[in-house]
């Protein structure tokens, strides 16, 4: 039985993940697909349980009247019936209810439902660039991606869930009441409306500070996961205090609208302390007022003593309800932010894979600048025949790991076309790589290689290749690079200007433009940018 209601939902959908709309309502419905059904039946079995709440305490009321007028010696005659039907309320229904709104939510919702949404956002932000990762924490996105499924779970499951109990336990609350007299709707019917007007001028503030304790506890975890992440470095560069006060500092503002939050909530219970007491005090006298006047029977003050009771605790209940209510829908917000956010990365629909036979690249008036900065290529044009060896230098920031990262399509160019074997980047379904950050750089870069080696791809892209490796692996590996770089198109990158010198055709880059192009004795010759590094690497500034 567990099973079969654990499979009413899927966990991990099969359908493609598109982007998410960029609006709460819309956002939360978009990941409910699947989950329609099962909420909205546990929708009607809290109705149903609420209305089977307040029956019983229908019946305790008549139960106090039977109790007090009826003789000892015909009770079970004349009452048996109606005892029996409130024995069938308390010890088969109401358990049959429980039962199954517990299955569908424990079995079919709880577990699924959230998982559901963190499969299917992971899957979308895996479909971002780099640049989208390269704005933000690693572990602040991945936070959201976590926090943003269970707060939708618990956002609509309260919406559809607790609410519809609430709103229906309150109508079948004044219906009992009015029944046995309209006088006692009254007080109720105050107590809502004053309740009402509490929740709407703390709600906002409450919504507010959830939104705000959110996204600060967002920032203070990615400022505390970017400290461990990078943790060489910061032990490296005696960054230990800096990193400290980093951390403190979103700490300090968490706990700021901590306290914030945690004011309006005093503030909040204090208020609706007071106006239960009132309730419970003007319907119990209003009551006994009826009664004295036999307006109204001894199990209709038991009933009104009992509905205020039980109000005076369903207020802070509710309450508490609301505030999680808001924090969630705060954490939602927070999160619909980074992940509904539209790919900067399309493929076109029915895109193709890349092809690559001969090994041809194309670059042809190539603009490209990352967000608003300054343009990075403005009209660049390049052509690597096929088979040919390409080494590519320059100074830092010339340009040359952005020209290698357009190749891979890890952005898409502004304008202009890149082509491998007359095929166009822009729209192609293109793998990238993977980060590999529990490796050292010389591991990355043996286990990087020995993948280049295993796949015997036509098409080979290095950058600083060998750059992490001791002189005695670097050697080894060039080796084998040589044999592997027949009969392909390569393209390198380095700094190390002797590991490139070999290449069929050097260019060397500056301001994103190639300043100079030619063999390694052309560009020699020539005695321009690429000359002074060389000179200057051979002549012991840089080994």
């Amino acid at each position: 039985m567990f099973r079969w209601f654990e499979n009413l939902t899927q966990a991990f959908p099969k359908h493609e993940p598109e982007t998410p709309p960029n609006s709460l309502f819309a956002f939360c419905r978009y990941y409910t697909r699947g989950f329609e059904k099962p909420l909205l039946l546990l929708s009607v079995l809290s109705a149903c349980v609420a209305v089977a709440e307040v029956t019983l305490v229908r019946y305790m009321g008549e139960l106090v009247d039977i109790l007090s007028s009826q003789s000892r010696e015909n009770f079970w005659l004349h009452q048996g019936a109606r005892i029996t039907s409130m024995a069938l309320l308390v010890m088969v229904v109401m358990p049959v209810l429980a039962f199954f709104h517990s299955m569908i939510m424990h079995q079919s919702i709880l577990g699924n439902y959230p998982m559901s949404v963190r499969w299917q956002a992971h899957r979308h932000l895996l479909k971002q660039s780099v640049g989208f990762f390269q704005r933000d924490f690693s572990g602040r996105v991945a936070t959201k991606v976590m926090q943003n499924a269970n707060a939708i779970r618990e956002t609509v499951m309260k919406m559809m869930d607790i609410m519809i109990y609430i709103a229906v336990y309150f109508v079948s609350v004044l219906f009992m009441l009015a029944e046995a007299d309209q006088t006692l709707v009254l007080p109720v019917l105050i107590w809502l409306i004053i309740y009402i007007v509490i929740q709407f001028y703390f709600v906002p503030v409450l919504k507010k500070n959830a939104t705000e304790l959110a996204d600060a506890q967002s920032n203070m975890t990615g400022r505390i996961v970017d400290s461990y992440t990078n943790i060489m470095t910061v032990k490296l560069f005696s960054h230990s205090q800096r990193e400290t006060e980093f951390a403190e500092t979103g700490m300090k503002y968490f706990l700021h609208v901590t306290y914030r939050q945690m004011r309006t909530i005093t503030g909040l219970l204090f208020s609706l302390d007071i106006l239960n007491y009132l309730l419970l005090l003007s319907t119990a006298a209003l009551a006994i007022f009826l009664w004295r006047d036999e307006l109204v029977s001894v199990g209709v003050i038991a009933i009104g003593i009992t509905i205020s009771l039980r109000l005076q605790g369903m207020s802070k209940w509710i309450m508490w309800e609301i505030r999680a209510l808001f924090e969630n829908i705060g954490i939602v917000i927070d999160s619909m932010n980074t992940i509904a956010h539209e790919a900067e990365v399309k493929d076109v629909p029915q895109a193709k894979d890349l092809q690559v036979t001969s090994g041809e690249i194309r670059f042809t008036a190539v603009n490209f600048r990352y967000d608003n900065t300054k343009a990075v290529f403005d009209g660049l044009n390049l052509h690597i025949k096929p088979g040919e060896k390409v080494g590519i230098v320059g100074r830092s920031g010339a340009g040359k790991s952005t020209l290698v990262n357009l190749l891979l399509r890890f952005y898409d160019i502004n304008s202009g076309t890149i082509a491998i074997d007359g095929q166009g980047k822009t729209g192609l379904d293109v793998q990238v790589g993977e980060r590999g950050v529990k490796l050292s750089g010389g591991q990355r870069q043996r286990i990087a290689i020995a993948r280049v080696l295993l796949k015997d791809a036509p098409v080979l892209i290095l950058d600083e290749a060998t750059s992490a490796l001791d002189s005695d692996a670097e050697s080894a590996i060039q080796e084998n690079l040589q044999t592997l770089m027949q009969d392909k198109t390569v393209i390198a990158i380095a700094h190390r200007l002797s590991t490139i010198n070999s290449m069929d055709r050097l260019i060397v880059m500056d301001g994103g433009c190639i300043a100079e192009e030619g063999t390694h004795e052309e560009l020699l010759e020539s005695g321009g940018i690429y000359a002074q590094l060389w000179a200057r690497q051979t002549g012991g500034f840089i080994g």
